[in-house]
Protein backbone atom coordinates (compact mmCIF):
# COMPACT_ATOMS: atom_id res chain seq x y z
CA UNK A 1 0.00 0.00 0.00
CA UNK A 2 0.95 3.60 -0.24
CA UNK A 3 2.72 4.60 2.96
CA UNK A 4 2.26 8.17 4.12
CA UNK A 5 4.10 9.35 7.21
CA UNK A 6 3.13 13.00 6.95
CA UNK A 7 -0.36 14.33 7.43
CA UNK A 8 -2.80 16.00 5.11
CA UNK A 9 -5.95 17.13 6.92
CA UNK A 10 -8.18 16.11 9.74
CA UNK A 11 -11.91 16.63 9.36
CA UNK A 12 -14.01 17.37 12.42
CA UNK A 13 -17.80 17.05 12.03
CA UNK A 14 -18.53 20.68 12.88
CA UNK A 15 -15.15 22.36 12.50
CA UNK A 16 -12.87 23.36 9.62
CA UNK A 17 -10.04 21.02 8.74
CA UNK A 18 -6.80 21.81 10.57
CA UNK A 19 -3.31 20.63 9.66
CA UNK A 20 -1.93 17.70 11.61
CA UNK A 21 1.73 17.71 12.58
CA UNK A 22 2.10 13.97 12.08
CA UNK A 23 0.20 10.80 11.50
CA UNK A 24 2.36 8.02 12.88
CA UNK A 25 0.57 4.90 11.66
CA UNK A 26 -1.56 4.08 8.65
CA UNK A 27 -3.17 0.63 8.61
CA UNK A 28 -2.21 -1.44 5.55
CA UNK A 29 -4.90 -1.50 2.89
CA UNK A 30 -4.89 -3.56 -0.30
CA UNK A 31 -5.99 -0.65 -2.40
CA UNK A 32 -4.77 1.88 -4.89
CA UNK A 33 -5.19 5.25 -3.26
CA UNK A 34 -3.81 8.60 -2.21
CA UNK A 35 -3.95 9.08 1.54
CA UNK A 36 -6.45 11.56 2.93
CA UNK A 37 -6.83 10.92 6.68
CA UNK A 38 -10.53 11.68 7.12
CA UNK A 39 -11.47 9.27 4.32
CA UNK A 40 -9.89 5.98 5.36
CA UNK A 41 -9.87 3.28 2.68
CA UNK A 42 -11.02 5.03 -0.49
CA UNK A 43 -10.52 2.39 -3.12
CA UNK A 44 -10.70 -1.32 -3.74
CA UNK A 45 -8.00 -3.88 -4.35
CA UNK A 46 -5.72 -3.17 -7.23
CA UNK A 47 -3.95 -6.49 -7.46
CA UNK A 48 -0.26 -7.27 -7.48
CA UNK A 49 2.59 -5.90 -9.45
CA UNK A 50 3.50 -7.28 -12.81
CA UNK A 51 6.18 -6.85 -15.41
CA UNK A 52 7.68 -3.43 -15.83
CA UNK A 53 8.62 -3.74 -19.48
CA UNK A 54 11.80 -2.43 -21.00
CA UNK A 55 12.80 -0.41 -24.00
CA UNK A 56 14.04 3.04 -24.87
CA UNK A 57 11.75 6.04 -24.41
CA UNK A 58 12.04 9.55 -25.85
CA UNK A 59 13.76 11.82 -23.33
CA UNK A 60 11.94 14.97 -24.36
CA UNK A 61 8.99 17.03 -23.30
CA UNK A 62 5.69 16.56 -25.12
CA UNK A 63 2.05 17.54 -24.80
CA UNK A 64 -1.22 15.67 -24.58
CA UNK A 65 -4.81 16.80 -24.24
CA UNK A 66 -7.95 15.63 -22.54
CA UNK A 67 -11.41 16.88 -23.54
CA UNK A 68 -13.54 16.50 -20.42
CA UNK A 69 -17.30 16.73 -19.99
CA UNK A 70 -19.01 17.24 -16.65
CA UNK A 71 -22.53 15.90 -16.26
CA UNK A 72 -22.86 15.63 -20.05
CA UNK A 73 -22.04 19.28 -20.69
CA UNK A 74 -19.80 20.84 -23.29
CA UNK A 75 -16.30 19.39 -23.53
CA UNK A 76 -13.55 21.47 -21.96
CA UNK A 77 -9.90 20.90 -22.76
CA UNK A 78 -6.92 20.36 -20.50
CA UNK A 79 -3.48 20.47 -22.09
CA UNK A 80 -0.79 18.64 -20.15
CA UNK A 81 2.95 19.10 -20.48
CA UNK A 82 4.74 15.77 -19.98
CA UNK A 83 8.29 15.97 -18.63
CA UNK A 84 9.77 13.17 -20.68
CA UNK A 85 13.20 14.67 -20.14
CA UNK A 86 12.94 13.61 -16.49
CA UNK A 87 10.50 10.68 -16.54
CA UNK A 88 10.61 9.20 -20.07
CA UNK A 89 9.07 5.80 -19.27
CA UNK A 90 6.18 7.16 -17.20
CA UNK A 91 5.45 9.77 -19.86
CA UNK A 92 5.57 7.19 -22.66
CA UNK A 93 2.98 5.12 -20.79
CA UNK A 94 0.66 8.07 -20.21
CA UNK A 95 1.00 9.39 -23.74
CA UNK A 96 0.21 6.00 -25.29
CA UNK A 97 -2.86 5.70 -23.06
CA UNK A 98 -3.96 9.13 -24.33
CA UNK A 99 -3.53 8.19 -27.98
CA UNK A 100 -4.93 4.67 -27.57
CA UNK A 101 -2.20 3.36 -29.86
CA UNK A 102 -1.98 0.07 -27.94
CA UNK A 103 -5.68 -0.64 -28.40
CA UNK A 104 -6.75 0.66 -24.98
CA UNK A 105 -6.53 3.83 -22.99
CA UNK A 106 -8.21 6.75 -21.27
CA UNK A 107 -10.80 7.73 -23.89
CA UNK A 108 -14.32 7.19 -22.54
CA UNK A 109 -13.19 6.71 -18.94
CA UNK A 110 -14.05 8.96 -16.01
CA UNK A 111 -12.53 10.61 -12.99
CA UNK A 112 -13.78 8.29 -10.26
CA UNK A 113 -12.43 10.14 -7.23
CA UNK A 114 -12.43 13.92 -6.69
CA UNK A 115 -11.72 15.62 -3.35
CA UNK A 116 -11.86 19.42 -3.11
CA UNK A 117 -8.59 21.05 -2.06
CA UNK A 118 -6.77 17.78 -2.76
CA UNK A 119 -6.94 16.11 -6.19
CA UNK A 120 -8.92 14.50 -9.03
CA UNK A 121 -8.06 10.87 -9.79
CA UNK A 122 -8.73 8.95 -13.00
CA UNK A 123 -7.23 6.39 -15.32
CA UNK A 124 -9.20 3.28 -14.34
CA UNK A 125 -10.51 2.52 -17.81
CA UNK A 126 -11.28 -1.15 -17.03
CA UNK A 127 -13.37 -1.03 -13.84
CA UNK A 128 -14.09 2.66 -13.40
CA UNK A 129 -13.89 2.54 -9.61
CA UNK A 130 -10.21 2.67 -8.77
CA UNK A 131 -9.58 -1.08 -8.73
CA UNK A 132 -8.44 -1.48 -12.34
CA UNK A 133 -6.54 -0.04 -15.25
CA UNK A 134 -3.25 -1.24 -16.69
CA UNK A 135 -0.02 0.08 -18.14
CA UNK A 136 1.17 -0.40 -21.71
CA UNK A 137 3.87 -2.71 -20.37
CA UNK A 138 1.51 -5.56 -19.50
CA UNK A 139 1.47 -5.03 -15.76
CA UNK A 140 2.64 -2.65 -13.08
CA UNK A 141 5.91 -0.81 -13.48
CA UNK A 142 8.45 0.72 -11.15
CA UNK A 143 8.57 4.22 -9.71
CA UNK A 144 10.81 5.86 -12.27
CA UNK A 145 12.10 8.53 -9.89
CA UNK A 146 10.97 11.26 -7.53
CA UNK A 147 12.92 14.12 -9.10
CA UNK A 148 9.85 16.36 -9.36
CA UNK A 149 7.53 17.10 -6.47
CA UNK A 150 3.90 18.00 -5.79
CA UNK A 151 4.46 21.74 -5.64
CA UNK A 152 1.30 23.36 -6.99
CA UNK A 153 -2.15 23.17 -8.52
CA UNK A 154 -2.14 21.26 -11.80
CA UNK A 155 0.67 18.80 -11.02
CA UNK A 156 0.19 15.39 -12.69
CA UNK A 157 1.33 12.33 -10.75
CA UNK A 158 0.89 8.55 -10.69
CA UNK A 159 -1.47 6.84 -8.26
CA UNK A 160 -0.22 3.55 -6.88
CA UNK A 161 -0.81 0.80 -4.32
CA UNK A 162 2.69 0.96 -2.88
CA UNK A 163 6.23 1.19 -4.16
CA UNK A 164 6.73 0.19 -7.81
CA UNK A 165 3.04 -0.50 -8.59
CA UNK A 166 2.27 2.07 -11.29
CA UNK A 167 -0.37 1.18 -13.87
CA UNK A 168 -2.62 3.71 -15.58
CA UNK A 169 -4.23 5.58 -12.70
CA UNK A 170 -3.14 9.17 -12.22
CA UNK A 171 -4.18 12.26 -10.33
CA UNK A 172 -4.20 16.02 -10.91
CA UNK A 173 -3.46 18.12 -7.84
CA UNK A 174 -5.74 20.95 -6.76
CA UNK A 175 -3.00 22.31 -4.50
CA UNK A 176 0.53 21.55 -3.34
CA UNK A 177 0.58 18.13 -1.66
CA UNK A 178 4.07 17.75 -0.20
CA UNK A 179 3.06 14.73 1.91
CA UNK A 180 2.99 12.75 -1.37
CA UNK A 181 6.58 13.57 -2.30
CA UNK A 182 8.78 10.50 -2.53
CA UNK A 183 5.74 8.22 -2.73
CA UNK A 184 4.17 9.12 -6.10
CA UNK A 185 6.02 9.85 -9.32
CA UNK A 186 5.34 13.35 -10.67
CA UNK A 187 5.71 13.43 -14.46
CA UNK A 188 3.73 16.38 -15.82
CA UNK A 189 1.63 19.45 -15.20
CA UNK A 190 -1.37 21.25 -16.63
CA UNK A 191 -0.15 23.81 -19.15
CA UNK A 192 -3.58 25.22 -20.03
CA UNK A 193 -7.10 24.53 -18.85
CA UNK A 194 -6.77 25.14 -15.12
CA UNK A 195 -10.37 26.35 -15.29
CA UNK A 196 -11.32 22.74 -16.08
CA UNK A 197 -9.71 21.74 -12.78
CA UNK A 198 -11.95 24.34 -11.16
CA UNK A 199 -14.99 22.64 -12.67
CA UNK A 200 -13.80 19.20 -11.57
CA UNK A 201 -13.10 20.42 -8.06
CA UNK A 202 -16.56 21.98 -7.84
CA UNK A 203 -18.23 18.55 -8.18
CA UNK A 204 -15.90 16.79 -5.75
CA UNK A 205 -16.88 15.63 -2.29
CA UNK A 206 -15.09 14.81 0.94
CA UNK A 207 -15.94 11.15 0.38
CA UNK A 208 -14.27 11.33 -3.03
CA UNK A 209 -17.35 10.28 -5.01
CA UNK A 210 -18.04 12.96 -7.64
CA UNK A 211 -21.48 14.58 -7.65
CA UNK A 212 -21.48 14.43 -11.46
CA UNK A 213 -19.95 12.20 -14.12
CA UNK A 214 -16.62 13.65 -15.25
CA UNK A 215 -15.75 11.88 -18.48
CA UNK A 216 -12.72 11.98 -20.76
CA UNK A 217 -14.56 12.25 -24.07
CA UNK A 218 -11.41 12.45 -26.14
CA UNK A 219 -7.66 12.56 -25.61
CA UNK A 220 -4.46 12.34 -27.58
CA UNK A 221 -1.07 13.84 -28.37
CA UNK A 222 -0.58 17.25 -29.94
CA UNK A 223 1.98 19.82 -30.93
CA UNK A 224 1.94 23.55 -30.35
CA UNK A 225 0.38 24.46 -33.71
CA UNK A 226 -2.50 21.97 -33.47
CA UNK A 227 -3.27 23.06 -29.93
CA UNK A 228 -3.30 26.75 -30.85
CA UNK A 229 -5.84 26.09 -33.61
CA UNK A 230 -7.98 23.85 -31.41
CA UNK A 231 -7.99 26.27 -28.49
CA UNK A 232 -9.01 29.17 -30.74
CA UNK A 233 -11.89 27.12 -32.12
CA UNK A 234 -13.10 26.03 -28.69
CA UNK A 235 -13.00 29.59 -27.37
CA UNK A 236 -15.03 30.85 -30.33
CA UNK A 237 -17.55 28.08 -29.81
CA UNK A 238 -17.95 28.80 -26.12
CA UNK A 239 -17.91 32.56 -26.44
CA UNK A 240 -14.79 32.66 -24.31
CA UNK A 241 -16.68 31.53 -21.26
CA UNK A 242 -15.12 29.32 -18.67
CA UNK A 243 -15.70 28.11 -15.16
CA UNK A 244 -13.85 30.48 -12.88
CA UNK A 245 -12.52 29.36 -9.52
CA UNK A 246 -14.17 31.15 -6.65
CA UNK A 247 -10.99 31.16 -4.59
CA UNK A 248 -9.58 29.26 -1.68
CA UNK A 249 -12.01 28.59 1.12
CA UNK A 250 -15.16 29.31 -0.87
CA UNK A 251 -16.61 25.81 -0.74
CA UNK A 252 -19.54 26.22 1.62
CA UNK A 253 -21.12 23.69 3.91
CA UNK A 254 -24.65 22.75 2.87
CA UNK A 255 -27.41 20.39 3.95
CA UNK A 256 -26.20 17.71 1.56
CA UNK A 257 -23.74 15.39 3.30
CA UNK A 258 -21.74 15.27 0.07
CA UNK A 259 -21.40 19.04 -0.25
CA UNK A 260 -17.89 20.46 -0.26
CA UNK A 261 -16.80 21.98 3.02
CA UNK A 262 -14.71 24.98 4.03
CA UNK A 263 -10.95 24.44 4.17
Amino acid sequence: VTRHDASYYELAPTQPRTPLTALSTIPPLNSLFLFHPHMGNCMGSAGGAGGGGGGNFPEEKSKVFMDITIDGGEAQRIVILLHGDKTPKTCANFKALCTGEKGFGFKGSSFHRIIPDFMAQGGDFTNGNGTGGKSIFGGKFEDENFLMTHTKRGILSMANSGPNTNGSQFFLCFRATPHLNGKHCVFGEVESGLEVLDALEAVGTDSGKPRATCKIEDCGALDDSSEAMRHAGMMRGSGGKGTGRAGAGLFFRGPDANAARPC
